[in-house]
């Protein structure tokens, strides 16, 4: 068979309804999960727009000072622990 036969022939057996009945119900979801990310930092969700929405009650210059309060005492720690070593 020529190579247009074979794809007529191949195409006459192809499925042509239309899958459902008329009484069938369609569910369908109006969920959208990427609406219900969060950044990992704020707790907030993403949502469009340049102004940034807190979740959390804890601003984050203080999580920021925290962190770098932590460093510094670890590091100071360590260097006291090596005069002495």
């Amino acid at each position: 068979l020529p190579r247009g036969a074979t794809l007529a022939s191949y195409a006459q057996t192809l499925f042509e309804s239309e899958g459902f009945a008329e009484d069938a119900l369609v569910l369908t979801d109006d969920y959208a999960p990427a609406m219900a990310l969060l950044n990992p930092v704020t707790q907030a969700p993403y949502e469009g727009g340049e102004e940034a929405i807190l979740g959390s009650s804890l601003h984050p210059f203080i999580i920021a000072g925290v962190w770098i309060a932590v460093f510094v005492s670890v590091y100071w720690l360590y260097t006291v622990v090596q005069k002495r070593g």
